[in-house]
């Protein structure tokens, strides 16, 4: 599962905003479908700044779909913890 977790990432980097005047750390927890469709995003620990706050929650809906998960993963293996560092 480490692969797809990569293939994630790698797709959420690629959507990251380039500029981003503010810092702070933002963690995003997100679940996939089977189908690699976005089904739920929320900040689970906030930034302190809802300018970071909505920009880590935009970067996950704009990076979805994601690709299919594989064959046999569960829905545990779905679910995705992501802290979001602006600088």
């Amino acid at each position: 599962m480490t692969v797809y977790a990569a293939e994630i990432w790698a797709q959420i980097e690629r959507h990251r905003p380039k500029s981003i005047h503010w810092s702070g750390i933002a963690t995003v927890q997100f679940s996939l479908s089977a189908s690699g469709t976005l089904l739920q995003v929320e900040i689970v620990h906030t930034s302190g700044n809802a300018h970071l706050d909505q920009a880590a929650l935009d970067t996950i809906r704009s990076a979805a779909p994601f690709p299919p998960p594989p064959s046999g993963a569960s829905e545990n293996n779905l679910a995705f913890t992501v802290p979001f560092q602006f600088r």
